[in-house]
């Protein structure tokens, strides 16, 4: 959802003013992510599941649980995002160490977001335009890892577990701006399969599926050569 945003207004300023550049294939020397959001399309008012709500504890604790997280190398998932009078979002994400990889389709054009949180660096690339614009440091879009590490900031409490699609899942809840959050923690790997949020205009449901650990080429998260690179103010 928040990445859709980013798209949109990096569409917008195709053709504003820029300096522009022809990417060439780099090498780039990664370090481990210390921190770190797919899927069809489901309702909002109650969490998918193939079997029943369980009621036995996770004998882990929410600390070793998320901990397992920061072990992931490489990950892709799906995530989709459901939202009050908003389209139904989904987007493919890559994951490796610092870096990641989004993509998203929209009215019959793809829009790829390439991050580097180690090299601060940003593109949106349009591969029907042979385009991508360099951004602003300004990342919207956190990775699975990220969002689950990030739920520690809110004094989360565990409320109970549920298997979703097979997975056990350890069930937390939470604040956020005073409005009550909950997280899916798949106890396996300590990534969330879904987080549902209130907002001014109802519950926000975040799914993450189709999740592998395969190992992903570095290539996935470059620009293709003879790109044309428009730098963005501030970039």
């Amino acid at each position: 959802m928040t990445s859709l945003g980013l798209f949109a207004i990096a569409i917008g300023v195709v053709g504003c003013g820029g300096s522009t550049e022809t990417s060439k294939t780099t090498t780039t020397t990664t370090a481990p992510i210390t921190t770190t959001k797919a899927v069809t399309t489901t309702k909002t008012t109650a969490p998918t599941t193939t079997n029943p709500a369980t009621t036995t504890a996770s004998s882990a604790s929410l600390t070793d649980i998320l901990g397992l997280s920061t072990q992931i190398g490489s990950m892709k998932y799906d995530m989709t995002v459901t939202a009050p009078g908003s389209p139904v979002v989904t987007q493919t994400i890559w994951v490796k160490k610092s870096k990641m990889r989004t993509e998203v389709s929209a009215q019959g054009q793809t829009t790829i977001l390439i991050m580097d949180a180690q090299a601060m660096t940003m593109y949106t690339y349009i591969p029907a335009q042979n385009m991508a614009m360099k951004m602003a440091w300004n990342p919207t879009t956190k990775s699975a890892t990220e969002e689950a590490i990030s739920v520690t900031g809110y004094h989360p409490v565990t409320v109970g577990t549920e298997t979703i699609e097979g997975k056990v899942c350890t069930i937390v809840e939470y604040t956020v701006d005073g409005k009550t959050a909950k997280m899916w923690l798949w106890q396996q790997h300590g990534i969330p399969l879904r987080v549902e949020a209130q907002s001014p205009q109802g519950l926000v449901v975040m799914e993450y599926k189709n999740i592998s650990f395969e190992d992903i080429p570095d290539s996935m998260f470059t620009l293709p050569d003879g790109v044309q690179i428009v730098s963005m103010p501030g970039s």
